[in-house]
């Protein structure tokens, strides 16, 4: 494709790139210009509102990220399970 469109000369002399970057550019620059994104990045967005909302709600059940990272990092899940399920319980119990 290269060989045939040429894309060295969208450039001027003394630019340091060659045929395959000029391509790349130009299919990134095609990509942003029209909103198309990766399906990588789609993940990571997702990802990121996921983590949004967990902390978010984890926030409004009055639990800190801390306090969680410390005792799964000390293997105690299921310390961190309990406490959540018995705040969840009083939460809903307080909103009826």
């Amino acid at each position: 494709m290269a060989a045939e469109v040429r894309p060295e000369e969208y450039i001027g002399s003394g630019w340091n790139s060659s045929r395959s970057k000029v391509l790349d550019n130009a299919v990134v620059g095609f990509c942003q210009a029209h909103g198309l994104i990766s399906a990588n990045k789609r993940h990571r967005q997702k990802e990121s509102a996921e983590k949004r909302d967990l902390f978010a709600w984890l926030k409004r059940l009055g639990i800190e990220r801390e306090w969680i990272a410390e005792r799964i990092k000390a293997g105690r899940a299921d310390e961190v399970q309990a406490e959540i399920e018995r705040r969840e319980k009083a939460l809903t119990t307080n909103e009826k």
